[in-house]
């Protein structure tokens, strides 16, 4: 190798992206992400009015959840807060086509962004 070229990072097996083929690939990808996030759990501090927040991406699953406010801003929901883990059980078995409005909040999964 020349001195300027630079070495090839090595590609992890959860970097390289997950492509799911059927819908049953997909509902099962979105169940394995609300298991983690549920299981690391999260704190939704402060979200703007008419903005959203990915959570999970680092989970490596190629499925994200997103959260949106209406149109006013909400504090403070966490994981643990009536229904919430619950709900998103539920929503994953739905897949990407779940939904689920609570707190103020649109929860539904999405494919990850490479």
């Amino acid at each position: 190798m020349s001195r300027h070229q630079t070495p090839r990072t090595p590609q992890h097996r959860w970097q390289s992206g997950v492509r799911a083929n059927s819908k049953t690939e997909w509902d099962q990808l979105c169940e394995i992400t609300a298991h983690r996030i549920l299981r690391n759990g999260f704190v939704i501090e402060y979200l703007h009015a008419m903005t959203s927040v990915q959570i999970g991406g680092e989970q490596g699953t190629g499925v994200v959840l997103v959260v949106s406010a209406g149109s006013q801003s909400v504090r403070n929901v966490r994981h643990t807060d009536a229904g919430v883990s619950e709900g998103l059980v539920d929503m994953a078995l739905d897949g990407l086509d779940g939904r689920m409005i609570l707190y103020g909040l649109a929860f539904h999964f999405a494919p990850a962004s490479s």
